[in-house]
C-alpha cells in the first residue's frame, strides 16, 4: 500500500513538472559575413519608436561581435513582408522599413552600417510576440573621412527564427 502512494505521488510530481514546463521553439541568428560566420545568441529584442514608426529592435552576439537590427512593424500585416533598407534622415521625419547595424569589434569598434538590403519576415505574431525570416545587406563602414571611399562589406544567408520580443510599458 505504502509503494503504491509513493509510486502515485512521484508520478504526480513528474507529470506536474512535465507540463508546467514552458515549451518554446529554440531562438536562432545567424548569417555570414565574406567568409566569417556569425551564430549568435539575441541578447534582446524590444518594441522602440522612432518618428511615430515603432521597431521591433533586435540585438544579437557572438563572443566581441554584435548586431542591430530593425524592423519595422506597420510592415507586417501580410506575410511574407518584405522590408527594404532605404537612406533616411529622422531629424527630417524620414524612416526606413530595416536597418542593419555589423559591430565586429566590439561595442567600441567601428560600426558597419546599411547601405542597401532587406529583411523578408516569415513569420509574425503579434500575441506570442515572435518573429522569423531572413536578410541580406550591404554594410558600409561608418568613418569621420569624406575624403576617401569607405569599405563595403556583403552580409549573406541571414537568418533568425523564433526571436520573441518585448513590448516595454510607457511610463
Amino acid at each position: 500500500m505504502r509503494t503504491t502512494h509513493r509510486a502515485l505521488y512521484l508520478s504526480f510530481l513528474f507529470l506536474l513538472i512535465i507540463f508546467s514546463q514552458k515549451i518554446d521553439a529554440q531562438t536562432t541568428f545567424s548569417f555570414k559575413v565574406d567568409t566569417l560566420s556569425f551564430n549568435g545568441s539575441v541578447k534582446d529584442a524590444v518594441v522602440i519608436s522612432a518618428d511615430h514608426e515603432s521597431y521591433v529592435k533586435i540585438d544579437a552576439v557572438d563572443g566581441d561581435k554584435a548586431i542591430v537590427l530593425y524592423l519595422g512593424l506597420s510592415k507586417l500585416n501580410k506575410l511574407p513582408a518584405s522590408l527594404p533598407f532605404a537612406h533616411h534622415d529622422h531629424s527630417k521625419g524620414e524612416t526606413t522599413d530595416s536597418e542593419f547595424i555589423w559591430i565586429p569589434e566590439g561595442k567600441d569598434g567601428p560600426k558597419w552600417i546599411s547601405s542597401e538590403g532587406k529583411t523578408i519576415v516569415t513569420q509574425y505574431d503579434s500575441v506570442k510576440q515572435t518573429l522569423s525570416g531572413s536578410f541580406e545587406y550591404t554594410v558600409q563602414k561608418s568613418e569621420k573621412s569624406k575624403d576617401k571611399p569607405r569599405p563595403k562589406l556583403e552580409v549573406t544567408k541571414g537568418q533568425f527564427q523564433n526571436v520573441q520580443y518585448k513590448v516595454e510599458e510607457k511610463k
